[in-house]
């Protein structure tokens, strides 16, 4: 069995394109430093088929209802059993500039908590925006600057027992981050790659409704632990730079090596 040190919690549900995010994985881990969860909330036959053909035998595939997204997550955090963790959307995946063994030297030699890149989001692999990494703290969230979970990787120890909040359906991540960050200063290394490609329309970003929706439970959190005036001024700066990035993102190549830009052009035709 490999000594695996990078667990990879991935959520999903009826997502063929599941294969591009493990395949990310698999072609950027040279070393076999991680292993796959797939958390699966009852997928159909065919695409639990699917999976099993990309996943490595020191891979997990866990397939059961579950009560969405972040009770799938909530169920990974409580499975991984390596010294680090990062988590990744069955429609999103990794790019080159990902590598698992400086992230592990960097954790070990640094003493880190988290390590975080900068974000691209996509429309048919094309780029609509992108957002630079920030360190998490209440003072980049009071400003907007939010933590993109998927485009980060985290020390277990660091999180223990903390687990994502199921009253906040579409937020639950700005919840558990924004109690994470008030609960101890955290150690961060912020890359300037983009290191997670995601896709336009997931539960935050899908259309009018759930961006509104999302925004609201993002006011809610935010004046449970800050008060009315400062949530009414984060989720503001937060719309701010949503849309600075939507109109000057920052125009860095998006690193994907010829082989995994192939690979997944293969399992979209």
């Amino acid at each position: 069995m490999p000594d695996c040190q990078i667990g990879i919690i991935v959520p999903s549900f009826r997502d063929e394109r599941i294969a591009h995010t493990i395949l990310s994985i698999v072609m950027l881990d040279h070393n076999n430093l991680t292993r796959i969860y797939i958390l699966d909330g009852g997928s159909p036959d065919g695409i639990l088929k699917t999976i099993k053909a990309y996943l490595r035998p020191h891979d997990i595939l866990v397939s059961e209802r579950d009560k969405g997204i972040f009770d799938a997550l909530n169920k990974g955090l409580d499975m991984v059993a390596e010294p680090y963790f990062g988590w990744l959307g069955s429609d999103d995946f990794y790019t080159s500039s990902v590598n698992f063994a400086e992230i592990v030297e960097r954790f070990t030699s640094e003493r880190l908590d988290c390590m975080i890149f900068g974000t691209a989001f996509i429309d048919d692999f094309k780029v609509r925006r992108s957002t630079a990494a920030c360190a998490p703290t209440i003072g980049n969230y009071t400003i907007g600057r939010l933590i993109p979970h998927f485009s980060s990787f985290w020390r277990t120890a660091t999180v223990g027992s903390l687990r994502f909040s199921l009253d906040h359906p579409i937020a639950a991540d700005m919840d558990f981050f924004v109690r994470l960050v008030k609960s101890r200063q955290l150690r961060s290394c912020c890359k300037t790659q983009i290191g997670t490609i995601m896709r336009l329309g997931g539960a935050s970003t899908g259309g009018a409704k759930r961006i509104l929706m999302a925004n609201w439970d993002t006011f809610r959190i935010f004046t449970r632990y800050m008060g009315h005036g400062v949530a009414a001024f984060a989720v503001g700066m937060k719309l701010f730079n949503k849309t600075l990035s939507l109109l000057f993102f920052f125009r860095q190549p998006v690193p994907l090596t010829k082989e995994l830009t192939s690979a997944i052009i293969r399992t979209v035709t």
